[in-house]
């Protein structure tokens, strides 16, 4: 059985439970952006109920043997308020789930992104130190929280600014996830507000396109993302639709793809999605990495559900042989309807096929 901690409208989680379904194997998606409407643990030491339901069948599917995969297990923190009690009630929770991860983890016959594992593979600058050990091009870049260094960097770059961690902007309907931002020297004189912390200032490379690509095992899926330098998505194409950026199949040379296998194993992950750019003179730059990268607009522009296969294969080394392809619009009505269906519902997690 695979056990999945996510959040309940992941679709991507959904997707792969779907196919592992279909080749028969059991899952269990556990979430944990419900855990704020009820949890409660019958042990303080067992950790008997990972739901935030009473229902015994769960504690039976945990009981017998399991992979797990840690999806998202930090969307509960990114929902709370960032208020003096938000960030009170996230400390709280952070200390209650992180133990409780680890015990899922110790009872798993395998578990895909340990914890161990993420809390190096996050970090932004160890990923830029790593890339530039492998001999990934990367763009110049400045971590600091000093006025003075992001000025002198300024003037010597045309440069972008990022933070380390997703910052949300606003509240409610008006929240809006702060992507990667152009920067010049007017930004750098207003940075009292965030001088607190310190900002990623990297040099903004002359693209001809964009590269997201997903990594499962041996096997990856890209695409190109014609977003220019001075066109639609030229600084951060996540802020826009996919039909708008020209969006088509991709393959990497032989060596970037070993550069990635070899980032890959250094940070113990076995999946992942690479961000690159490929500059006006056609060289590849390594943005970063992200474990929990979103895969299903690849099976969108592939037209069938081949990374979605990958990741259930992975998952269940058993499935030796090929999974049946969903095309895209099967697999996304599918989707749409099952996630529809949860969305008024309060239940703690999903079971397919078991």
């Amino acid at each position: 059985m695979v056990v999945i901690l996510t959040f309940a409208s992941d679709s991507h989680a959904l997707a792969v439970q779907l196919a592992l379904a279909r080749a028969g194997v059991p899952s269990l998606a556990i979430f944990v952006d419900r855990f704020l409407g009820a949890f409660s643990l019958q042990s303080a030491f067992n950790y008997e109920v990972p739901s935030p339901t009473t229902d015994e069948g769960v504690n039976g599917l945990l009981s017998a043997p399991y992979v797990l995969w840690l999806r998202r297990q930090n969307f509960l923190l990114s929902t709370l308020p960032p208020t003096e009690r938000g960030r009170f009630a996230s400390q709280e929770w952070r200390n209650m789930l992180d133990p409780f991860v680890r015990r899922l983890s110790a009872k798993a016959e395998r578990v895909i992104n340990p914890l161990e594992s993420l809390a190096i593979a996050r970090s932004k600058q160890e990923q830029l130190s790593v890339a530039i050990e492998l001999g990934f091009n990367v763009p110049r870049t400045l971590i600091t929280n000093n006025r003075h260094s992001i000025v002198e960097f300024c003037r010597e770059n045309e440069v972008v600014c990022k933070t380390f961690t997703p910052f949300n902007m606003g509240r409610g309907v008006d929240q809006r996830v702060m992507y990667t931002r152009p920067f010049c020297l007017d930004d750098a004189a207003q940075l009292d507000e965030f001088m607190a912390a310190p900002l990623i200032i990297q040099e903004r490379i002359k693209k001809q396109f964009e590269v997201r690509t997903l990594f499962v095992g041996e096997e990856y899926f890209g695409i190109s993302l014609q977003a220019g330098y001075e066109e639609l998505g030229s600084v951060d194409w996540r802020e826009h639709d996919l039909k708008d950026l020209g969006a088509a199949v991709y393959r990497h040379d032989d060596k970037l793809r070993d550069r990635c296998h070899q980032m890959m194993k250094h940070f113990g992950i076995p999946t992942a999605s690479f961000d690159f750019i490929i500059s006006d003179t056609g060289e590849p730059f390594f943005l970063e990495f992200n474990e929990e990268g979103n895969f299903l607009f690849l099976d969108y522009i592939h037209q069938g559900s081949l990374a979605v296969n990958a990741v259930a294969k992975m998952l269940a080394p058993s499935l030796t042989g090929e999974l049946e392809v969903q095309t895209w619009p099967a697999l996304w009505r599918e989707l749409v309807e099952i996630l529809r269906a949860e969305a008024d519902t309060d239940i703690g997690f999903r079971r397919l096929g078991c």
